[in-house]
């Protein structure tokens, strides 16, 4: 059950389904990840959105359970950066797709 994936050819659009069409928020492209990290989920997780990829699309599956111990192998200091990133992504999101709600962004 893999919830990880890395690019390596072609490119995946995030998009936000809403009614009546679905508003695109960006685009990933080569070396980008996108999916769960279940071992960060911490309570700031932004709401789902929808991946579609070109036609030439080819992921990578991520071992999760790899980056776990890679993560658990870091310093504290270096645990707290991740963290906090994954906290100020969230915060972006969150505002980002409110915006989106109160039509501020076109």
């Amino acid at each position: 059950n893999q919830e990880l994936y890395k690019i390596e050819e072609g490119e995946a659009y995030i998009v936000k389904q809403n009614k009546p069409e679905d508003i695109p928020l960006f685009t990933l492209q080569k070396n980008d990840v996108f999916g769960s990290i279940p071992f960060l989920d911490i309570g700031h997780e932004p709401e789902s959105v929808s991946v579609m990829g070109t036609s030439d699309l080819r992921l990578q599956p991520l071992d999760s359970h790899y980056l776990h111990r890679e993560y658990d192998d870091l310093t504290p200091t270096f645990q707290n950066l991740v963290n906090h990133l994954g906290t100020c992504i969230h915060i972006t999101t969150d505002l980002l797709l409110g915006d989106l709600r109160k039509g501020q962004l076109s």
